[in-house]
């Protein structure tokens, strides 16, 4: 068992970590997981289906935002033919069962068309089941006991459908039209 810490920062319990880093549940860094292979500013989400840890990675103007595979019982390399590139920021993660769902600013995944959310298979695939595109920020997700997944953030519309902040995707990735929390304001 152990803790996966994602930031900016270069230095964490007193071992030199960049980014990214494995503690064990005592609170120990882990120093055999020694990652070194982030680029770009930071960290920005982090989500694990048990096996394999994502990792999902800001940029700055010129660099790469992504999100990449790490197995969780390697030493700290990520998988190298699993990554997915995104047009612009990432902000949350959500992993359940094979699938992998991705949220932020982007408007590409995988350099297809994705607004605001991405669904990705445990080979890296772009799912094409997702049907809501959300032009804004997607913030956060939240996996439900039926397959489908609460998803907050800054956007007005999932396709042709108003919603405002706040939306629910059935288990296949259609907005679930039956689900519908009225939030005044962004």
């Amino acid at each position: 068992d152990a803790l996966y810490v994602g930031g900016d920062y270069f230095n964490i319990g007193g071992a030199s970590r960049i980014f990214l880093s494995k503690l064990a549940l005592n609170g120990g860094v882990d120093i055999g997981w020694a990652n070194s292979s982030i680029g770009g500013i930071g960290v920005t989400a982090l989500a694990t289906d048990g096996a394999s840890l994502y990792v999902a990675r800001d940029g700055i103007a010129g660099s790469t935002m992504r999100i990449d595979q790490y197995p969780t019982g390697g030493s700290g390399a990520p998988s190298p033919n699993w990554s997915i590139q995104v047009d612009a920021p990432p902000r949350t993660l959500s992993a359940s069962g094979s699938m992998i769902t991705i949220g932020g600013e982007f408007d590409r995944a995988a350099a297809q068309l994705r607004a605001g959310v991405a669904r990705v298979d445990a080979a890296a695939l772009l799912q094409p089941e997702l049907s809501a595109e959300l032009p804004g920020v997607v913030y956060a997700f939240a996996q439900q006991s039926d397959g489908g997944v609460l998803v907050g953030g800054w956007f007005r519309r999932a396709g042709t459908q108003v919603r405002r902040s706040l939306l629910k995707l059935t288990s296949t990735g259609e907005l679930d039209p039956s689900w519908q929390m009225g939030v005044d304001g962004v």
